[in-house]
C-alpha cells in the first residue's frame, strides 16, 4: 500500500512485459480531499510511481503512453505483504 499527498497517481511495473490490458501490476487511484491516495493488492516487485492528471482510463494500458509516463516516475520496491508510504509530486 502506498499513501501520498498528490493528485491522481499510479503504480506501473518496471518492466514493459507487464504492461498489458487488465494487468494486475498496473494500478491507479484518485486522491481524497487531503491529497492522499491508497493503492492496494499489488504483487511484490519493482514499480514506477507517478502522479498524472491528464490520462484517460484506457491510457494506463497503452505501452507507448506508459513508456512516456515511466520517464517521470519514482522507483518503488514492494516486498511480499509489505506496506509503503510514498509522497510524489505531479510534474
Amino acid at each position: 500500500m502506498q499513501t501520498s499527498q498528490v493528485k491522481p497517481s499510479s503504480s506501473l511495473p518496471r518492466t514493459g512485459s507487464s504492461w498489458f490490458f487488465n494487468s494486475r501490476r498496473i494500478a491507479a487511484g484518485r486522491t481524497n480531499t487531503q491529497g492522499r491516495y491508497r493503492i492496494i493488492n499489488l504483487p511484490a516487485g519493482e514499480y514506477d510511481a507517478v502522479a498524472e492528471a491528464d490520462l484517460d482510463e484506457g491510457d494506463w494500458f497503452d505501452p507507448v503512453v506508459l513508456e512516456q509516463v515511466a520517464r517521470r516516475a519514482t522507483l518503488v520496491r514492494i516486498e511480499e505483504d509489505e506496506r509503503k508510504s510514498l509522497d510524489i509530486v505531479q510534474r
